[in-house]
């Protein structure tokens, strides 16, 4: 399972939020967030239900465009 909260920290002190952000413009991105019932994930995370949104990105990593988005961000973090 994902350290949710390791990788918001790490992503916070990267500085390098931005760059993550867009990726939700790409095609991967697009076609992710298509597939995701964005209110129910917010009313997940108004309500700090985290089951609800480790269980939604758990299935996003299940797919091909989530592994894409997920070695994308990787990188970026990794990166200097």
């Amino acid at each position: 399972m994902l350290d949710l909260e390791s990788l918001e920290k790490q992503i916070k002190d990267s500085g390098k939020g931005g760059r993550i952000k867009a990726l939700a413009f790409t095609a991967e991105g697009k076609r992710v967030l298509k597939s995701l019932d964005i209110p129910s994930l917010e009313k997940a995370a108004k309500d700090g239900d985290m089951a609800t949104i480790e269980h939604v990105i758990d299935d996003v990593l299940k797919t091909s465009d989530g592994q894409v988005l997920y070695q994308k961000i990787m990188s970026i973090l990794n990166k200097k």
